[in-house]
């Protein structure tokens, strides 16, 4: 007998950064993301999440477009460090992957913004998927940002 399968989605992705001002800078206004909530956490969740080394993160939730899985951008913040040590910690960094129509225009749009992109252009054949085009960005805490343009949604190249 066949379980019943669960319905699940993407809330967000945790994305970890140093300077919340220069991500948002960076996500909001050049790669015009929309900003969906700005708020200071303290406690025991932020604890977990700094593996103890810290007390409180402002955290920013981002969108792509209105609606949809949201990126979490989390900056850990100095006067809560719980250890001397806290700031010399490695900073964990993650991946985002986003769907574009076409990606050529957005490369053209981002680059009148001053970025570029941090990787070439990659051409991917998906067995079930099809055919797809990948590019990468880095924000400015070394997280990577997978564009993407399947060539069933977007332009074929």
């Amino acid at each position: 007998m066949q379980r019943k399968r669960e319905s699940y989605m993407v809330l967000h992705s945790d994305l970890f950064v140093r300077s919340m001002d220069r991500a948002l800078d960076f996500y909001c206004n050049k790669l015009q993301f929309y900003l969906i909530e700005d708020t200071l956490v303290r406690g025991p969740l932020v604890r977990e999440l700094s593996r103890g080394a810290f007390d409180a993160v402002r955290l920013a939730l981002i969108r792509v477009s209105r609606v949809g899985a949201m990126i979490e951008i989390q900056e850990f913040q100095p006067s809560s460090a719980l250890s001397k040590d806290a700031l010399d910690c490695a900073l964990q960094t993650g991946l985002v992957s986003i769907l574009v129509s076409d990606l050529d225009a957005h490369i053209s749009r981002t680059k009148e913004e001053g970025l570029h992109p941090s990787s070439e252009i990659f051409d991917v054949a998906l067995p079930r998927q099809g055919n797809c085009r990948v590019v990468f960005y880095q924000d400015p805490d070394g997280n990577r940002v997978e564009f993407l343009q399947m060539a069933r949604l977007g332009v074929d190249h």
